[in-house]
């Protein structure tokens, strides 16, 4: 008996329209049963800055855990930073020391979120001046509606 042809099989036309359909990245299973990115000890966890409460949402929303964090910025370092492999290991620790810190910076949030492959497509700030509310949305979009000026 021959064996099939893996290229020409069903089952792999199969396999390839699940995962295409599905939109997971191959490092979804590292979510599942891995160690927290944060631990209750780190500074980031008891800090009311406003970028670090944002990415304490994101990261349990995702369900980041560190295995994952690790494979998701080697892919980044690797294929959109070009770092070589030992530069890779290296900025991570720096990365997630200065995560763990608290008090993150426009430009770290931004790098976490292009490392999660998250895309911002909208920025929205709210203040109160005198009592009154002050509304500011950026957004990729343009914006249509005309309810916000400038």
């Amino acid at each position: 008996m021959q064996k099939p042809n893996p290229t020409q099989s069903k089952i792999s036309d199969l396999f390839a329209a699940f995962y295409a359909q599905n939109g997971k990245d191959e490092f979804e299973s590292l979510k599942e049963n891995g160690t927290p990115l944060f631990s209750p000890d780190d500074p980031i966890m008891a800090s009311t800055h406003p970028l670090d409460k944002i990415l304490l949402k994101l990261i349990k929303k995702l369900n980041v855990t560190e295995e994952y964090f690790t494979e998701k910025y080697k892919d980044y370092a690797l294929r959109c930073k070009g770092y070589h492999i030992i530069q890779t290991s290296n900025n991570k620790s720096n990365l997630l020391k200065a995560l763990k810190s608290g008090q993150i910076t426009i430009k770290r949030f931004l790098e976490m979120s292009r490392i999660l492959g998250l895309t911002p497509t909208r920025y929205r700030f709210e203040f109160e001046c005198n009592g009154e509310p002050v509304n500011v949305e950026l957004s990729d979009k343009p914006d249509i509606t005309g309810d916000i000026e400038e």
